[in-house]
């Protein structure tokens, strides 16, 4: 099992359970108690849990932005490569929607330093930070209940916001891309909000690093011929490529 996804088992058990025995974790994600244990100390880096003898204890204090950092750190040098991608589906005098996540932030700081007249169109606050006093930049930020977890609107009032502009592309970042089983991720909330952001604009492009491929998450978003190009860093597998490109899609690796 991917290193991401034990993570997101434990921290998920933990926040449940409260506790957990490294027997259990083991259990839980089909690893060694080894693999468990080198797991925890890297989660307890992160500040989301405590070891203690024999397993691990949740911590709940500022538990939203340990989740966040761990997952912006996953993958970090793929996700470097991805940013510098944006550049081959955007250009001056666009629209571009940007969904939630630590991806699409990574690429909003790649925009704000290279455009000069650009709209774009966002539910992250991160993203509104890193835009918001970037000269040339027109920032539409949508409404909405805020999701702690990601720091980013969601529900009813967000997806009826959407409706009222048109964008020339979408780039979100998902958990899992599927030639078969379709585009998916694990974010619940956003999922509506995602929906609503493809439907506007006249491009739907994916971005997500090599370790995304060929898996399924928890919720589909949409069918693999729904989207238009995909962004993946230079570790993605030829035969996910052709898959893919068999499909009709666009896929940027460099």
């Amino acid at each position: 099992m991917l290193q991401e996804k034990r993570f997101a088992n434990t921290v998920e058990y933990l926040k449940i359970h409260k506790t957990a025995k490294i027997s259990e974790l083991a259990k839980l994600n089909h690893v060694s108690v080894d693999t468990v244990r080198r797991d925890l100390e890297t989660l307890e880096g992160y500040g989301v849990l405590e070891k203690v003898r024999g397993g691990a204890v949740w911590r709940e204090e500022s538990l939203e932005q340990h989740v966040y950092e761990m997952r912006t750190t996953l993958h970090k040098e793929e996700k470097g490569e991805l940013s510098k991608l944006v550049n081959r589906v955007l250009e001056d005098g666009k629209t571009v929607v940007l969904g939630s996540g630590s991806t699409t932030v990574q690429m909003a700081q790649e925009i704000a330093a290279n455009y000069k007249r650009l709209t774009v169109i966002t539910n992250d606050l991160d993203i509104v930070k890193i835009m918001s006093r970037r000269d040339g930049i027109r920032l539409i930020v949508l409404g909405g209940l805020l999701d702690p977890d990601e720091n980013a609107v969601y529900g009813a009032r967000c997806e009826e916001e959407i409706q009222n502009y048109n964008a020339d592309v979408c780039i979100l970042a998902v958990n899992g891309i599927s030639a078969e089983k379709g585009i998916s991720d694990f974010r619940l909330n956003q999922m509506e909000t995602f929906k609503r952001m493809m439907e506007i604009s006249g491009e739907v492009v994916i971005a997500a690093d090599n370790s995304k491929f060929d898996r399924v998450s928890c919720m589909k978003l949409c069918e693999i011929n729904e989207i238009d190009c995909v962004l993946c860093d230079g570790g993605l597998e030829e035969s996910q490529r052709r898959k893919l490109q068999d499909r009709g899609i666009t896929v940027i690796t460099e």
